[in-house]
């Protein structure tokens, strides 16, 4: 029974998400998120508001981390087109369109509690989307990857929400955050901040200047019409600066 078996305390993988992208991953990315299992059925959208029908396409990134030393199969459920590549090998390459066919691959060799790189790819023409992943050890069962054995790529998994400056403590709040977030400060002494807030694509979606008091206090970050994904906080005081990463989910 795998569920039985050692886990991992893993989250799942990063989903880069393409809008009017044919399966090239040309379209910048148009948003991401933590995806914990790659367990969807999609009739419309996988992502209201944010990405088409049709038309996508979406790479999933990390680390996979077997829960025992085996040869593993792979069950790759999808539509449209799939791949699936593990430490750098190509196990799956079925890039055309299907119907929810599953794809199987050979058997790979992983060591229990080795991190391996993975990376997972769909597109998607028109009509109704699906991605399943699955792992079974040749015994005929089964079942779908679990988050806890499944890593982001830690440039996307890292949250650190705190940060000291010329003397000043930075924080921001919540993180990761479901509609706003504040930039809490305490500072020993009024101060100068400038402070500019980017999205994972480099673009600025916030900016704010202003004269801090002494002791606590806070200002909006300005993202509460923001889409969903990753943001930069980056703070300036007296020409030295700091950075600070926060999540939207």
């Amino acid at each position: 029974n795998y569920q039985t078996l050692n886990t991992s305390d893993g989250t799942g993988l990063l989903g880069l998400y393409f809008d009017n992208d044919d399966g090239s991953f040309t379209s910048p990315i148009t948003a991401w998120r933590i995806d914990p299992v790659l367990d969807f059925y999609w009739p419309a959208s996988p992502w209201e508001g944010v990405i088409g029908g049709d038309n996508f396409s979406v790479r999933w990134q990390g680390e996979i981390v077997p829960w025992i030393t085996g040869d593993y199969l792979f069950y790759l459920t999808g539509d449209d087109g799939v791949r699936l590549i593990i430490d750098n090998n190509t196990w799956i390459d079925s890039w055309m369109p299907s119907d929810g066919a599953t794809r199987i691959s050979n058997p790979v060799s992983l060591m229990a509690g080795t991190r391996y790189p993975i990376s997972v790819e769909l597109f998607e023409i028109g009509g109704e989307a699906e991605i399943h992943l699955e792992w079974g050890l040749g015994d005929g069962s089964r079942v779908i990857v679990p988050a806890s054995q499944l890593f982001p790529d830690e440039e996307f998994s890292s949250t650190a929400n705190v940060a000291e400056l010329q003397g000043l403590s930075f924080r921001v709040v919540p993180n990761p955050f479901n509609s706003n977030a504040q930039l809490e400060l305490f500072a020993p002494r009024a101060s100068d901040i400038n402070m500019e807030v980017y999205d994972i694509a480099g673009r600025m979606v916030s900016r704010k200047k202003w004269r801090s008091a002494v002791g606590f206090s806070s200002e909006d970050l300005g993202l509460a019409t923001a889409a969903a994904g990753m943001y930069i906080v980056n703070i300036w005081v007296n020409h030295e600066s700091v950075a600070l990463k926060m999540i939207k989910l």
